[in-house]
């Protein structure tokens, strides 16, 4: 079996320089080829999640393999772990209680009603649970769970499927928090909020007209929240599997094209 060396860059871009000295990036950090942050294990299958979960203006990265091991690295210059767990949950160690990693989950940062810290939405279709996760430090480094769907195999109204695109943002400044989309190549799409992070409640719908104000929706299309014109209003970008693409604003009842 071939043996493959991770390397891990910190980059960090340096715009304003001394006289005679040129914009471009400097290394902060590098793990220089060992397959490891801190303690943990670098492998094809990881997933990340880099987010602020502990401090307010300090970003860590949520680490999780389907093995069952996760961690939350925190670091600059050097790296350090402020929670793992090896035993294949995040939170509580039962079902419905905490979150039983696996190979198909859906993770997603997402900040709800008044919470000014990242919280973890994870999705699994094959289990068709669905819960919201936070980092607390009272009592010892752990994860609490805020909400979950008991596995009933739904969001606030829409049906989980193995093919859904979920995409959070602050799309609208009526709710104090973060919005999801929920997007499905069958053609639904739903805009829904978490209000203090314990239930859900939907903003807009489609109807299931297989569109966003003029997008259709297809398999292959990737999305991405972003504030792209700077009114501290996040829009969405839109792109195809083909040559299309477009930048959409929720204007409060509906999408439009930027």
């Amino acid at each position: 079996m071939k043996s493959i060396r991770l390397r891990i860059l910190l980059l960090l871009f340096v715009g304003a320089m001394p006289s005679g000295l040129s914009q471009g990036w400097s290394t902060d950090w590098s793990n220089g080829g060992n397959d490891y942050i801190a303690g943990w294990n670098l492998r094809p299958e990881d997933k990340f999640l880099s987010g602020e979960f502990v401090y307010v203006g300090w970003t860590e990265l949520f680490a999780v393999h389907p093995s069952g091991f996760a961690s939350l690295l925190s670091g600059g210059t050097s790296w350090w772990s402020n929670w793992g767990t090896s035993n294949g949950w995040i939170g509580p160690g039962s079902q419905g209680s905490g979150w039983n990693i696996g190979s198909v989950d859906q993770y997603l940062l997402f900040k709800p009603h008044n919470s000014s810290l990242d919280y973890i939405f994870a999705v699994n279709a094959t289990t068709h649970y669905a819960m919201l996760l936070y980092f607390s430090s009272s009592g010892g480094n752990h994860f609490v769970t805020s909400w979950s769907n008991g596995g009933l195999g739904t969001i606030g109204g829409w049906s989980i499927a193995s093919t859904d695109r979920y995409v959070s943002g602050n799309f609208s400044s009526a709710h104090g928090s973060e919005e999801v989309l929920f997007i499905n190549p069958n053609g639904w799409a739903t805009l829904q909020y978490a209000p203090s992070g314990q239930s859900w409640s939907s903003v807009w719908s489609n109807g299931g007209s297989g569109g966003i104000s003029g997008w259709s929706i297809s398999s292959g299309d990737r999305y991405q929240a972003k504030d792209f014109d700077g009114d501290g209003i996040d829009e969405l970008l839109c792109v195809s599997g083909g040559t299309w693409s477009a930048i959409l604003k929720f204007n409060g009842s509906g999408w439009t094209w930027v």
